[in-house]
């Protein structure tokens, strides 16, 4: 039943009305001598009054009533049901001057407070289809206005927000039992979809163009976990990238090992096999590589001259390159391992050659990129006989073995010892080759 809304907070009411409905209710008191007569006349004008959607009046009369019989069980019935419904009037009317003032979601927040029982509950599921639709074209007008200003995946956020946030504050609202009827009456949700969609297409085009396909696949996996494209075949899509996604990953893996970048050789395939782990190409070309890597490796340990201290129970691997003879072994690896404890790696800089340098710092020029370590005069060893021998010995760094990796793969590397005075050595192909050998051979001893 239709009421009309006040906006009052208490039962009082002001001016000539409250006066003339007080008037009535005490000249009945003063005027009947039976009071049962008396309560009756007041509680039929109390119906009467809220039956034309005065409930404020309705309210002040029955209160007369009730001080007539108080223990009147109709009458303080009608108090609490007819207090209960204001009150929740005035809720609804707090949404609809929310949803006036375009704060949607604190309009939607009211609406969802009208309990089932209440007589404004269809009207309150009404009014939070309208307001989350017109919260939709809203966002989407906004969206739209500043399109040119944003990238597509920040618009597509924006939209899908909303349209989640309906499913899970939504969703749930009693009189749509069934979660497809209520999402019928919501076409703001649909067209916050549709506009996302050509967002995220935008996306997924640019993403093909530039054939960075496991951020394609991994933008498809994020769509369908939305819940929201169900009407797309996304599933499809995404198994027409798979080919494409193990293509690219296997091609990226070969160039990093021509580059003999091994380490990193595994990591586009694993890349590939986070957004699509159940891949099968994807699979073989992650065991081919592996293969492929632990062979060297363990051919690459094979080539390791071993040397033991059993005093120390400590074994030494150095790359027999490095041990032919130190003049052209200035700079190098090698690996150490005490019993059956984790291998760990030494990084060796060496000078040697006639004349003394008692260099205290090196600095090293890989094709051009100039790399600098300086232990100072009294970390440098010194020994001599016929010729001399300078050399630094430590555990290195991330940086120093990112350096020597560049090193390894360069064109040219030249050595430069400073202190009282310098000299030059170039790093020789099998000195390269002995870096890279030593590295393959830790991989090897770390499995």
């Amino acid at each position: 039943m239709n009421r009309t809304r006040s906006n009052g907070k208490t039962r009082e009411m002001t001016g000539l009305r409250k006066f003339f409905t007080l008037a009535t209710a005490t000249a009945l008191v003063a005027g009947c001598s039976s009071p049962q007569a008396n309560f009756a006349q007041i509680y039929n004008d109390a119906v009467e009054a809220y039956a034309n959607g005065d409930l404020d009046d309705s309210l002040v009369l029955m209160d007369s009533a009730l001080e007539i019989l108080p223990d009147s069980p109709e009458a303080n019935k009608f108090v609490a049901d007819v207090t209960k419904e204001r009150k929740e009037l005035q809720i609804l009317n707090s949404g609809l001057e929310a949803q006036s003032d375009g704060d949607f979601e604190y309009a939607i927040s009211r609406f969802l407070l009208i309990p089932e029982d209440s007589g404004a509950f269809t009207a309150a599921n009404e009014e939070i289809i309208r307001s989350f639709n017109l919260w939709a074209s809203a966002t989407i007008e906004s969206v739209q206005s500043s399109a040119t200003s944003r990238k597509d995946f920040e618009n597509a956020e924006a939209l899908e927000s909303l349209a989640t946030w309906s499913i899970e504050n939504l969703g749930q609202i009693s009189g749509y039992r069934d979660m497809g009827a209520f999402e019928s009456h919501l076409a703001g949700k649909e067209e916050l979809t549709d506009t996302a969609f050509t967002y995220r297409q935008a996306q997924l085009l640019d993403y093909e163009s530039k054939e960075m396909y496991v951020q394609a696949v991994g933008l498809l996996n994020q769509m369908i976990a939305t819940g929201l494209y169900g009407m797309y075949n996304l599933g499809e899509a995404r198994r027409l990238y798979e080919p494409l996604l193990a293509q690219k990953a296997a091609d990226e893996a070969n160039r990093l090992i021509n580059e003999d970048r091994l380490e990193d050789a595994i990591t586009p395939i694993q890349a590939a096999l986070v957004v699509y782990p159940e891949s099968a190409s994807l699979k073989d070309a992650e065991s081919q590589v592996e293969g492929f890597l632990r062979e060297l490796y363990e051919s690459s340990l094979a080539k390791m001259e071993v040397v033991e201290d059993d005093f120390d129970n400590l074994t030494f691997y150095y790359d027999r390159n490095t041990l032919s003879s130190y003049p052209g072994n200035h700079l190098f690896l090698y690996i150490g391992q005490k019993g059956e404890g984790a291998p760990y790696l030494r990084f060796q800089m060496m000078y040697y050659g006639n004349d003394w340098v008692f260099w205290e710092r090196l600095r090293i020029n890989v094709d051009g990129q100039i790399y600098e370590i300086e232990p100072g005069y009294f970390d440098v060893e010194r020994d001599n006989y016929t010729s001399v021998w300078e050399w630094y010995d430590i555990e290195p760094s991330e940086q120093n073995l990112d350096m020597l990796r560049k090193v390894a793969g360069s064109e040219k590397t030249v050595l430069r010892f400073e202190g009282d005075y310098s000299a030059d050595r170039t790093v020789t192909t099998a000195q390269k080759q002995a870096i890279k050998n030593v590295l393959y051979a830790y991989e090897a001893l770390k499995q």
